[in-house]
């Protein structure tokens, strides 16, 4: 599949305080009640096991403990069953106000030859008012829970408040489309700024820069599922220099090129997957070829900027035939071996791909900039306090790999952090 990159420049913050108010002891009043409402299914065949998935699915996100409580499945079948006909939004507050609910969830799923849509939205009870929406249009089911997924995500983020870290299932690609672009952008980036343009028979999936031969000039090493590929840049324009093919099980997910140990030959960083577990390992130059240096790493590897260390090499090992772990790790490579050096003090909602950290904001001090699965872009203090966050969606990518029931994307964003003139904030680049 073709991952396309976009330049976003973001010049200055605007710091939002946020109060915490934490309060164990919560009274039931203090509980807000969500009811999700059996959608509308429009469809020539009986689809009601894929109604109740829906509602099952939605209670099973939007629920909080002692915060927001997902009313009962037939509690509210029931009512709704009680108003008869069609719901529309008007008969939706009706039975949210007949339930004593604070939010009422409703939507509609329509099926037309290979053609399907679905439709959804959130109602505040009190004041009649749509709080958040959902649309997507498709050919086929594919689309359908995952777009009931960021719908729940939406709720969560932007009327609950509520930024916890989902169990993420970082998975591979499920296609490749055969032809991806490369755009080659000057030092200093300006509005429609463009230097080259190159075609590659190959889905990019992600790339980097470096030195990787030690002939003093940065190469262009990038990867599909399979294959990591090193181009020069000779005669204006990109030529292929080497091309490393791994077996059939490979997935390759991430690539960072960076030299680490210092030797003049950056080594190329690849994170691969297994059906269950991690397979990634390290290339280095080594006079006439690529040869492996490390194997069989039980890590998503990334290299970044860590503040006070420079150039770092990162990582986060996988929870056996799911996702990411629960910590981040700096890491060390000696020799073949890759080990865990300490933990990174980071938000609950990062993960090894979606953050960097550095002086971003004028205050001078360390900020991490994250880009969870919500698809919004946050800033954190350095006591872990959200001090703003983005009042759009900046997207994500469509690297991901398959753990049943569980659609989650990764590695998602990939924000970097670039130094520009001291006398200006550093600019954040997020690439989707």
């Amino acid at each position: 599949m073709t991952r396309k990159y976009s330049k976003i420049l973001v010049s200055t913050f605007f710091l939002l305080i946020l109060p915490l108010i934490h309060n164990p002891a919560f009274s039931a009043e203090s509980v807000k009640k969500v009811a999700v409402l059996p959608f509308t299914m429009n469809s020539d065949r009986d689809l009601t096991f894929l109604q109740k998935g829906i509602m099952d699915m939605l209670n099973s996100r939007l629920a909080w403990k002692d915060k927001v409580k997902a009313m009962e499945y037939q509690t509210v079948k029931k009512k709704a069953a009680e108003f008869g006909g069609p719901i529309d939004k008007e008969t939706a507050l009706k039975i949210g106000k007949a339930l004593k609910a604070n939010y009422v969830v409703m939507g509609s799923l329509t099926v037309f030859g290979q053609s399907v849509s679905i439709d959804a939205m959130i109602l505040d009870v009190a004041k009649g008012e749509e709080l958040v929406t959902a649309f997507n249009q498709s050919k086929g089911m594919d689309d359908v829970i995952p777009t009931v997924n960021k719908f729940a995500q939406d709720i969560n983020a932007k009327i609950m408040g509520r930024y916890v870290r989902p169990p993420v299932y970082a998975m591979k690609p499920e296609t490749e489309k055969k032809r991806a672009g490369l755009i080659r952008v000057k030092d200093k980036l300006e509005a429609g700024d463009v230097d080259y343009v190159q075609n590659f028979r190959a889905g990019i999936l992600s790339l980097d820069v470096g030195d990787v031969d030690g002939d003093g000039k940065n190469e262009l090493v990038f990867i599909d599922s399979r294959t990591v590929y090193i181009h020069k840049w000779t005669e204006n324009t990109f030529a292929l220099f080497k091309s490393i093919k791994g077996g059939i099980t490979s997935d390759y997910v991430y690539v960072s090129v960076a030299d680490l140990d210092g030797n003049g030959r950056a080594e190329i960083y690849v994170s691969n997957l297994t059906e269950a577990r991690l397979s990634s390992f390290v290339l280095e130059w080594q006079g006439s070829t690529f040869v492996r240096i490390c194997k069989r790493e039980p890590w998503f590897l990334r290299v970044t900027d860590i503040p006070g260390k420079g150039q770092a090499l990162i990582g986060q090992e996988r929870i056996v035939g799911k996702g990411f772990s629960h910590t981040v790790y700096l890491l060390n490579r000696e020799g073949s071996r890759i080990s865990k050096v300490e933990p990174l003090d980071l938000p609950d909602m990062a993960n090894v791909f979606n953050f960097v950290r550095g002086k971003i904001t004028a205050s001078g001090k360390d900020t991490v900039v994250l880009a969870p699965d919500t698809d919004y872009l946050f800033l954190f203090d350095p006591e872990g306090n959200e001090i703003w966050r983005s009042e759009e969606e900046f997207g994500g990518s469509d690297t991901h790999m398959t753990v049943p029931g569980n659609p989650y994307d990764c590695p998602r964003n990939r924000p970097r952090r670039r130094e520009m003139d001291p006398s200006f904030i550093p600019h954040t680049t997020v690439g989707h």
